[in-house]
């Protein structure tokens, strides 16, 4: 529960530390201002990978074609005492809010190599199936969803998030860049 607590706090955190800056012209169709104050810069943070056998973590901005809300932090730790994974998520919706969402999973594999998390035992609840794996030898994260259950009556009319996406989790700079 501790380290839930230090995650959350980390992802709060993190807005301000190590980043790239984005200013109210840094990116299309999003607005960059502070309650309307274009002198206000919002950051967003580098890419960083820790991984110190029984703990790992991962923060940065998921890149990527269909990503919602472009403007976004992400920090993921998994304990492997404990069996957990945390994904906290914010992101900019809209010019003014700016929600929080912290998701706990078993990881479904933890070896030397690669951690994977996968929400594909939601059976019938879920129509997306969502797997966020973590290679522990190339340092990266990357975040894929595919549809499932289209048949089913809850996933007729899916909303527009649950498409096929393949993000990574990068640095904000590189969001910037591809702008």
């Amino acid at each position: 529960m501790k380290r839930l607590f230090f995650s959350i706090c980390l992802l709060l955190l993190a807005v301000g530390c190590d980043s790239a800056v984005v200013t109210n012209t840094g990116i299309e169709n999003q607005s960059q201002t502070i309650n309307g104050d274009a002198s206000q810069k919002l950051y967003l943070p580098i890419y960083n990978f820790f991984d110190d056998n029984g703990f790992v973590f991962a923060s940065g901005t998921w890149l990527g074609k269909g990503v919602g809300y472009p403007v976004n932090v992400v920090d993921i730790h998994c304990d492997k005492i404990g069996d957990i994974c945390s994904v906290a998520e914010g992101d900019i919706a809209g010019n003014s809010m700016l929600p929080l969402n912290v998701k706990l999973y078993t990881p479904t594999t933890w070896n030397a190599n690669e951690i994977l998390i996968d929400n594909g035992n939601l059976g019938s609840l879920a129509c997306a199936r969502v797997i966020i794996r973590l290679d522990r030898v190339a340092k990266q994260v990357t975040y894929t969803q595919v549809p499932v259950n289209s048949d089913t009556k809850f996933c007729l009319n899916p909303p527009s998030d649950q498409g096929t996406y393949n993000w990574k989790l990068g640095d904000g700079q590189d969001l910037l860049k591809a702008k």
